[in-house]
């Protein structure tokens, strides 16, 4: 992804993202595992709309990281389009409709069995933040299907006390778009996309999209980063301004976070320290600046 800020009228808007695999898709204990980062973000403008979507892939999926990287491009492509002639709802249904059925095409094709197809490659949480310009106002909506977190910062929202997660669900049993493709006990409601917030912006605000991964970055703002005398911090330092004069200083802090480092103690003897984060950690960040221009 190469946008890293658009302008509308009155409203400026700066992008920051980063992602990193978990530590316990890397290592089991000192195993390796080598599975895939199943996280994936990707983002899309139109003329009057700008798109983020994170997903987030089952990790009982063998591949999951193969529905969740497709469905973020169709899904923010689609939306971004749709969003030109429709309001936001209608273009988050219409595209999420479009996608479970390309999807279906595509999984009938891979195999035999589509439940399994499902299963190994099609399960993922969706977050999707829609930033557009009514042609008087800035309006920041966020949309949610599984289980994601998100946060804003705005002078007008109720939301600045930390990260704001989706559920908890039935059973422990989070909805996913690839259930409306095989039978699932789910409530069907339940796998529609539902609004998580609106918020017209009437001066600064930051919003942040992430992964359920997140919240391990979060608990680990007190530690220090494997390897330094530096804490991590916490998650609204990603709205500082070094991360989007430099669109790799997220992806590398995470990085850093996430590292394990093998040292020689003071007493000659091996000392390991495991990287932080064990689930899969990606969020996408933007900073909504309010200008004189009408």
């Amino acid at each position: 992804m190469d946008i890293t800020q658009i302008e509308f009228p009155g409203v400026i808007v700066d992008f920051a993202h980063g992602s990193v695999i978990g530590r316990d898709h890397l290592y089991c204990g000192r195993v390796l595992v080598g599975r895939n980062n199943q996280d994936a973000v990707y983002c899309a403008r139109s003329s009057n709309a700008f798109v983020a979507v994170v997903c987030d892939g089952c990790s009982g999926g063998e591949h999951s990281e193969v529905g969740a990287t497709l469905a973020a491009r169709l899904l923010a492509v689609t939306i971004a389009d749709y969003a030109e002639t429709m309001p936001d709802a209608l273009a988050v249904k219409r595209a999420s409709e479009w996608v479970e059925a390309e999807i279906r095409i595509l999984a009938n094709r891979l195999g035999d069995s589509l439940s399994q197809t499902v299963q190994d490659h099609f399960l993922f949480a969706t977050m999707i933040l829609i930033i557009r310009h009514d042609g008087s106002d800035a309006w920041a909506k966020m949309f949610s299907l599984g289980d994601c977190v998100w946060a804003v910062d705005t002078p007008y929202s109720l939301f600045k006390s930390g990260l704001m997660t989706t559920g908890p669900y039935p059973g422990n049993a989070p909805p996913y778009l690839g259930y409306k493709l095989v039978g699932s006990s789910i409530d069907p409601k339940l796998l529609d996309f539902a609004p998580s917030f609106c918020v017209k912006v009437r001066a600064d605000a930051n919003v942040i999209i992430g992964s359920d991964g997140l919240m391990d970055f979060e608990s680990a703002s007190k530690e220090l980063i494997p390897g330094t005398k530096k804490r991590v911090g916490s998650i609204w330092q990603f709205f500082d301004d070094r991360y989007y004069t430099n669109p790799q200083a997220a992806n590398r802090l995470l990085h850093r976070v996430n590292t394990t480092v093998t040292r020689v103690g003071e007493d000659g003897r091996l000392c390991r320290t495991s990287g932080l984060l064990p689930d899969d950690t990606t969020f996408f960040a933007a900073r909504l600046r309010k200008t004189d221009a009408k």
